[in-house]
């Protein structure tokens, strides 16, 4: 639906807290998208020993979650499923996303 955007490294790691504080825009109206749709999200961390990224875990936005202010996103285990069937939690811990949503009008 929409390009794939990469962001900077993390620009903060304190405590149990990784900070990014970086602003991605979905190309899209979220008027236009349809039912179903969800937006991923993708931490990916860097193996010195094989020179590549590699997907840590992932979390989702629904598209009726989409909404201003404060988001918690749960974080799955890899493999990605782009279709929300079969997902498995990447811990047992208190592990979320947090995620601060804009919405700009038109």
């Amino acid at each position: 639906m929409t390009a794939i955007q990469d962001t900077p490294v993390a620009s903060l790691i304190k405590d149990n807290f990784i900070i990014f504080n970086v602003a991605v825009e979905v190309q899209k109206c979220i008027e236009y998208l349809p039912s179903g749709v969800a937006v991923f999200f993708e931490l990916k961390h860097f193996k010195p020993k094989k020179h590549k990224k590699s997907l840590k875990c992932y979390g989702f936005l629904e598209r009726d979650e989409i909404k201003p202010g404060a988001a918690v996103l749960e974080l799955y285990q890899k493999p990605i499923d782009y279709r929300r069937r079969k997902l498995k939690l990447l811990t047992v811990k208190a592990l979320y996303l947090h995620l601060h949503l804009t919405l700009h009008t038109m």
